[in-house]
């Protein structure tokens, strides 16, 4: 019997990230939301992974460093950061000092030094050309880039907000002169915003961009535009996305109106805003702000730019996640294309797009050219990078997990194991790339029905997950699933039942009520309610969750079948046969459309909708159905 496992995407795993103007987001892209039941449910575990990297300073065969720990850096290393960093030694040294009182999760901690090196390196070039007319200010902001490269973090900010004071002051005192004074003190309570980032507090950060905003005279708009994007990128840094639409909006509608519809920092705006919608799950806005911003940088820009390679990457995430795998396929090799011809065929971000088609290929069944991408991927990071290397351990896990797709079970364990050795070997036994690895090896176990090997390894996963990201983060709520789901293979439903509550309670609270996540949860706390005779209520789950599906994906999408299938499972089950049939019918028609019909998923549902048909006492279209299913699993 074949069995489809969920897939899921990878947030770093794969690398897609979303591309703002504001830098590099990566987005925890999680996927195949629940699973196929035949007869009984195949189970809605989850392999995870999370972020970058944490531990030391691992310098690669690219001559590329990366930074995986605060601590144990040698002299020589540290000059080589600087370097790479483009940042004095003494920045670096205060920077390490502000990250020991910040509590920035382990693996954010390399991208976390580049953000520092980018805003850092941006301040100082404010700082030169935001000129003053008022020397008092102008000297105020020669010593503030001293004490910028001398690392005096604190001197810097009492030296601005005393360059801003002074032309506040000035503008009292001269009026004809107002409106240069509040440019001069935009300008400085936008510095302290710049510099608030590079110290990461967002949220004060925050408070001097939007002082900036209001100051700023009228007719500014080039710089309005500037410092509302700002505000926006450290507001959304904060995790508090509430009024970021209007800010985003607001910048858009200012670069319109100066530059035109047809610029690349309209396209730049554009795609921030879409990146937004795009993470609240409002899809359908996205696409077209994505779709707008691609056609200015088309025409503007060429078709060979590697912006135009970004917009395409985001665009074809967005199609995935939607489900729509026919529409996202030649956007990810357009994308591919211009990175091979800028980058040349072996560069890491190669690796990268390779992944992302290997992913697309694997979610819709095309498992043989998946596993062709996945090893070239590897061999180009292996390459570049160096045999043991977090991105090396980040491609061991998709083909690991390519494998247990197909049931390849003894194929996958190596490839773990080895993923979680370099990761505990470069990062430290305590990261939180280990604690996925070790969640992804106990899920193998579990699947295998090693039930006492997959406990111990769930519990260090679930600790270390739970210390470094805390518990309300959906990475805990993935692994507290797959405990649950052991939980039931055990036969312990009443904990399983408490767990996926859990879980429910975290998916609620970290990604809304109206994600396409939260679908995980109500399905498989609706299967453990039927096991413990609970069925009004999962009856009711069962309905949210292809409900929730249904509203924020769309109505074609696999999930949505996947919804289709198990509740008309569950009618099967409670003797409901008539209400079940047309949900086997559009769940087999939209699993067809969008995997063809030899996909592994097809055929459970031929399976389940056959049992049906000898239940209605119409045995031979059973038979012309469970014949189908039996020559596409021979396939």
């Amino acid at each position: 019997m074949a069995k489809t496992k969920n897939k899921q995407k990878k947030s770093e795993t794969i690398k897609v990230a979303w591309i703002t103007a504001g830098g590099v987001v990566a987005v925890a892209i999680i996927a195949g939301l629940f699973q196929l039941w035949e007869n009984e449910p195949l189970d809605d575990s989850v392999d995870i992974t999370v972020g970058e990297f944490n531990g030391g300073v691992i310098n690669t065969g690219a001559g590329h460093v990366y930074v995986t720990s605060l601590h144990g850096i040698s002299d020589q290393q540290f000059t080589r950061l600087t370097k790479n960093l483009g940042v004095t030694e003494a920045a670096l040294s205060s920077f390490f000092k502000e990250l020991q009182h910040k509590k920035v999760p382990p693996e954010e901690l390399d991208h976390v030094l580049r953000e520092f090196a980018r805003q850092y390196n941006e301040l100082k070039e404010k700082l030169v050309e935001n000129r003053s007319d008022d020397p008092t200010v102008e000297n105020l902001k020669h010593r503030a880039k001293e004490s910028l490269e001398a690392g005096d973090f604190d001197h810097v900010e009492a030296l601005l907000k005393q360059a801003r004071d002074r032309a506040l002051e000035r503008a009292k005192e001269l009026k004809e002169n107002t409106r240069v004074s509040l440019r001069s003190a935009a300008t400085s309570s936008a510095e302290l915003g710049k510099l608030k980032i590079t110290q990461l507090s967002y949220s004060k950060a925050a408070e001097y961009f939007n002082e900036a905003v209001t100051l700023l005279p009228q007719g500014e708009d080039s710089l309005l535009a500037g410092y509302l994007m700002e505000l926006g990128y450290a507001k959304r840094l904060t995790g508090d996305y509430t009024d970021v639409e209007d800010i985003y909006k607001r910048a858009l509608s200012i670069q319109e109106k100066s530059l035109g519809r047809e610029h690349p920092d309209v396209a730049n705006a554009l795609n921030n805003l879409a990146v937004l919608y795009s993470l609240l799950g409002r899809y359908d806005e996205a696409e077209l702000l994505f779709r707008r911003a691609l056609e200015i940088q088309e025409k503007v820009l060429g078709s060979e730019h590697l912006d135009i390679a970004n917009t395409l990457n985001n665009l074809s995430i967005l199609y995935m996640d939607m489900g729509q795998y026919a529409e996202a396929e030649p956007l990810i090799k357009s994308s591919l294309l211009i990175k091979k011809k800028v980058l040349g065929l072996e560069h890491e971000d190669v690796a990268t797009g390779l992944n992302s088609l290997a992913e697309l290929y694997l979610l819709t069944g095309r498992y043989e050219e998946a596993e062709q991408l996945f090893e070239r991927a590897l061999a180009i990071r292996e390459k570049v990078l160096g045999p043991e290397h977090p991105e090396v351990a980040n491609s061991l896990n998709n083909l690991a997990s390519l494998y247990i797709e197909i049931g390849l079970y003894v194929k996958a364990e190596p490839y773990l194991k080895r993923a979680l050795l370099i990761n505990e070997r470069l990062l430290g036994a305590e990261h939180p790339d280990v604690g996925v690895c070790l969640n992804n090896l106990a899920n193998l176990y579990r699947l295998q029905g090693r039930y006492k090997e997959a406990e111990p390894l769930f519990e260090r996963a679930l600790s270390i997950l739970e210390r470094v990201l805390g518990p309300d983060h959906p990475n805990v709520g993935l692994c507290v699933n797959n405990i649950a789901l052991l939980r039931s293979n055990q036969g312990r439903y009443k904990k399983a039942e408490s767990l996926l509550r859990r879980v429910l309670a975290i998916q609620k609270k970290a990604l809304g009520p109206e994600h396409p996540d939260l679908s995980l949860a109500l399905n498989n706390l609706a299967f453990i309610l039927t096991k413990t005779g609970q069925h009004e209520e999962a009856e009711k789950l069962f309905q949210r969750s292809l409900e929730n599906t249904e509203n924020v994906l769309w109505a074609e999408h696999k999930n949505v079948a996947t919804g289709l299938n198990n509740l008309a499972v569950f009618y099967q089950s409670q003797g409901r046969y008539k209400e079940a049939e047309p949900l086997f019918k559009r769940a087999l028609t939209i699993q067809e459309k969008i995997l063809g019909p030899d996909h592994p998923n097809v055929k459970v549902i031929l399976v389940n909708y056959s049992a049906l048909l000898y239940k209605l006492n119409r045995p031979v279209e059973a038979a012309i159905f469970e014949a189908r299913a039996m020559s596409e699993q021979e396939m």
